[in-house]
Formats: structure tokens, C-alpha cells, sequence
């Protein structure tokens, strides 16, 4: 009797460890999922002012090899070695002809592709040049990945309310971008990633992870704010990252081992929140682009 007794209770704490390790893994997935859809929006918000959180970027271009001298010399020689022998002249002056031919549809095809590493500079960025055939494929990237995110967040219990209130914005989105309408697109990516942090309270334990994400948004506010010169929602909206942040630097746990990225990335937010008062939007974009990287880090 005393052994089936404990062949219950082992059981019972194998089902229950098995119950715990799925959990785990299905919430892991899901927080994996939700920064897939961080990243791609913040890549999107970027997007639509040019700004890219790379420092240097490489291009490809094609050379074409100019040899039409040396065709030229070519076709010289071969014409004065016919017109030189009396024997055969016609058949190597055909010859020499046929041979310039060759040369001239060989220059014609020759070409290299060179690589450059170009340095991205936000005070030479065009903001108004919006690449919007990229920006377009991006949001029917994520509109497909929704499809599958949406069933895992039901299946996690998490408010349906704020899922279909996600999926109805990233319609407006979609909607926004192909008329490419810049501010409109701006304001509906920017409220989209405000269900990062909502989500992420719903999956993840990680206190400092959600308010990492809360921080950024309201970062994407102010930054949103500034590309439509309104520079005090722009204030107001820093205030709040900071304050969200400081729950970041108050966490003993996670701020150690990473104390100089998150010390770094205050005093880049301080930075970027004491250049307001010169409303300037270029000089905002580059403390924006600092911050960012050194946010993206932690």
C-alpha cells in the first residue's frame, strides 16, 4: 500500500514538473515573438525618416571596364598587318575585322561589382525620401507573423481585448502605409508598440524587461512628437521614459553586470532630453540614434 502511495506522489510531481516545463517554453516562445515584433516596428518607425541604427552600412554597385583603347590599338594593329602583306591580305583583314568584333562585345560585357562600406550620417539623411516599397513589404512581414502570434497569445490567456485591439491598429497601419501617408504611419506604429509592454506584462516575469519596453515607447512618442514639430509632447514623453527607466537603474538584480550599458544609457537619455530646448529636429534624430543603440543592448 505504502508503495503505490508513493508511486501516486511521484507521479504527481512529474506531471506537475512536466505542467511547469511547458509553461516555461511556451512563455519563453512568446516573449521571443513579442521582441521579434518590438524590433520590426522600431525598424519601421526608423524607416520612415531614413534613420538607421548602423553605424556603417555596405553598398554594391556594378563598374563597367572601360578597354575601348586598348580594343582600338587592337583593331589598328590587326588592320595595318593586312594592309602590309600582299599575299592573303583580304582574309586577314577579314580576320583582323572579326577579331575587333569579338573585342568590342567583350568590352561591352565586362563589369566588376565593387562593395563600400558608407558611414550613415543623420545630418545628411533625407528625411522626406521615404524608401516606401521597403516600408510596405515590412508591414505585410508582420501582418503575416500576427496570424500566428495572435493564436499564441490566446492560447496564453491573454486579453482578447488587447489582441484584437492590436490586430484592428495594424490594419489602420497597413492601410496608412499604402497611401503613404508619413505622419499617419508614424502615429499607428507608435501606438502599435504600445502592446509591447502590455503583452510582455502578460507573458514575462521580467519586471526590468517591461519597462525597458515602456521606456522606448515613450521614446517612439517623443520621437513621432519631433518629426511632426510638436516639441512639448516630445518633452513630456522623455520625462516619462525616464521615469520608467529609473525603475531599471532601482533593480539590483538586473542592473548588476550591466551597469556601465544601463548607466550609459541614462546619461544618453538625459543627453537626448536636454537637446530639446534647441528644437532642432536633426540633432534630436542623432541623441535619438545613440540612445537607441545603447537601449537595444540591455
Amino acid at each position: 500500500m505504502k508503495k503505490i502511495l508513493i508511486l501516486v506522489i511521484c507521479l504527481f510531481f512529474l506531471v506537475g514538473c512536466s505542467d511547469n516545463t511547458s509553461d516555461t517554453q511556451s512563455k519563453d516562445k512568446l516573449t521571443s515573438e513579442i521582441k521579434y515584433f518590438s524590433s520590426h516596428i522600431a525598424k519601421l518607425l526608423n524607416d520612415l525618416n531614413n534613420i538607421s541604427l548602423q553605424n556603417y552600412e555596405l553598398t554594391s554597385r556594378k563598374v563597367n571596364i572601360d578597354s575601348s583603347s586598348n580594343n582600338s590599338s587592337s583593331s589598328e594593329g590587326s588592320s595595318s598587318s593586312g594592309s602590309s602583306s600582299n599575299s592573303g591580305g583580304q582574309s586577314q583583314s577579314g580576320s583582323g575585322q572579326g577579331s575587333s568584333q569579338n573585342n568590342d562585345q567583350s568590352a561591352e560585357s565586362q563589369s566588376i561589382t565593387v562593395t563600400d562600406m558608407q558611414a550613415n550620417s543623420v545630418l545628411k539623411t533625407n528625411t522626406d525620401d521615404i524608401n516606401w516599397d521597403l516600408v510596405k513589404t515590412e508591414i505585410e512581414q508582420i501582418n503575416t507573423s500576427w496570424s500566428v502570434v495572435m493564436l499564441d497569445l490566446q492560447n496564453a490567456n491573454v486579453s482578447n481585448t488587447d489582441i484584437m485591439a492590436f490586430s484592428n491598429l495594424l490594419d489602420k497601419t497597413i492601410i496608412s502605409i499604402k497611401n503613404e501617408d508619413k505622419n499617419t504611419s508614424l502615429t499607428n506604429l507608435t501606438a502599435l508598440y504600445s502592446y509591447i509592454p502590455k503583452f510582455l506584462n502578460s507573458v514575462s516575469m521580467d519586471k526590468s524587461l517591461q519597462n525597458i519596453e515602456t521606456t522606448k515607447y515613450n521614446i517612439f512618442i517623443a520621437y513621432t512628437a519631433v518629426s511632426q514639430d510638436d516639441w512639448n509632447t516630445a518633452n513630456t514623453n522623455i520625462a516619462n521614459a525616464e521615469t520608467s527607466f529609473l525603475s531599471v537603474l532601482n533593480d539590483t538584480n538586473y542592473y548588476q553586470n550591466r551597469e556601465f550599458k544601463i548607466n550609459k544609457s541614462y546619461v544618453l537619455l538625459k543627453d537626448m532630453q536636454n537637446s530639446i530646448v534647441n528644437m532642432d529636429k536633426e540633432l534630436f534624430f542623432l541623441k535619438y540614434k545613440n540612445l537607441m543603440e545603447s537601449l537595444n543592448t540591455l
